[in-house]
């Protein structure tokens, strides 16, 4: 009895054994799908649920999608063991680039970057943020994402929108605080006109445009009147009916300049001067524009810098003609540009003046990136050339 137990004992165990290599040796078999079009991450996903063992390799197909399968091995419907690796062609182009990471850099740097790597910069949006003015806040592509087109549009910071700034009362402040305490509010377009003569308290803030405690956008202009002291402020001394270079001597011995100068034919009035501008008071060295009866030449010819002084006789009309002379304003704010380099940046201004006396430079400084440049330029001849360059660079010619 204890003999067939034994023998039945080793014949279950022999049985079992057998079983356990046969299920070893034996792998069920499965069919690969097929994987073409699909993106490599859902095949991928595929396999593994198969219990297969994904493997990539790059392909260069025209036309197809990056990141899609072109190929596969074994091929689909062919049947594989659990386990195996399956290898899957994916589109991946020469010609892609990697998306870099632009975000924190400031505009120049991210510029020069893209344009290192080849890749376009399409597009630069500029939004309010508390992020300083000129740095990038974000990029329509995925750092590390491919990038077929080679293009990119950012996002710019222009510094915090102040559209709610409560403008204060300046008045009485000297201009220089007043226009400080502006700037420290975040106000760039501002403007200093001359608007009164104070005896006891020349350069204060006579007035302001807009009013105190308006509510106003940091971009908009805001003129300060101040007030100018006795000792810069001159009259227009009364020169009508003169002929143009009686009416030059008269201007000099008050400080004055003649500006432009115009001619009209008027039969019902006298010759010589009838209109100044400005004709009341002003400062000291202000080119004043005249408007002259008569013909230009003869009597009306204007005076060279050294052809006759208020010692000369005055009944004698000068014989050397010298080129027209007039005052040109001349105003530049790199806000009101938007050009992305000069965005929250310090820059080089020169401007060239090209007339009847040859070419001169009358500006040629380093302005300040929250600087608005305002100046008068004296320019001769019917025809002068206005240049405006920027860190060296044209930027603008025209003739006013």
């Amino acid at each position: 009895m204890r003999l067939l137990l034994a023998l039945l004992l080793l014949v279950t165990v022999t049985a079992l054994a057998v079983l356990s290599v046969r299920q070893y040796f034996e792998v069920e078999e499965i069919a690969l799908p097929n994987l073409t079009g699909l993106h490599f991450e859902d095949a991928a996903r595929m396999l593994r649920d198969r219990q297969l063992v994904p493997v990539t390799f790059p392909e260069n197909i025209a036309g197809v999608a990056v990141n899609t399968v072109t190929s596969q091995s074994p091929e689909p419907g062919f049947s594989v063991r659990r386990g195996r690796r399956v290898a899957i062609g994916v589109n991946t182009p020469s010609d892609a680039v990697l998306t870099p990471n632009l975000v924190g850099l400031v505009i120049d740097a991210a510029l020069e970057t893209a344009h290192d790597g080849n890749i376009e910069v399409t597009d630069v949006v500029y939004l309010f943020d508390e992020a300083p003015a000129g740095q990038v806040l974000t990029q329509n592509r995925e750092p590390g994402t491919q990038l077929l087109d080679r293009a990119l549009v950012l996002g710019v910071s222009r510094g915090r929108d102040r559209a709610d700034i409560r403008l204060p009362d300046l008045t009485g402040l000297d201009v220089e605080v007043a226009t400080g305490r502006l700037k420290a509010l975040g106000f760039t377009r501002i403007e200093r006109l001359a608007s009164t003569v104070s005896f006891d308290r020349p350069g204060t803030v006579a007035g302001q445009f807009p009013t105190p405690d308006e509510v106003v956008s940091a971009s908009t202009p805001v003129i300060l009147f101040f007030a100018l002291g006795t000792s810069t402020v001159v009259r227009v001394p009364n020169v009508s009916g003169l002929p143009l270079w009686r009416a030059q001597l008269a201007l000099r011995a008050a400080g004055l300049e003649v500006g432009h100068v115009r001619y009209v034919t008027d039969t019902g009035r006298a010759l010589g001067v009838i209109q100044v501008e400005p004709a009341d008071l002003t400062v000291v060295g202000t080119p004043v524009a005249v408007t002259i009866n008569g013909e230009p030449g003869g009597a009306n010819i204007l005076l060279g810098a050294d052809e006759r002084d208020p010692g000369s006789a005055v009944d004698d009309p000068p014989t050397t003609i010298a080129s027209e002379r007039r005052a040109v304003p001349f105003t530049f704010n790199a806000a009101n540009l938007g050009i992305p380099a000069l965005i929250g940046q310090d820059f080089d201004l020169r401007l060239v003046v090209s007339d009847s006396r040859g070419e001169r430079s009358v500006l040629d400084r380093r302005i300040r990136a929250d600087e608005v440049v305002s100046t008068t330029i004296t320019v001769y001849g019917d025809e002068p050339l206005l240049q405006t360059y920027i860190n060296g660079d044209l930027y603008l010619a025209w003739r006013p």
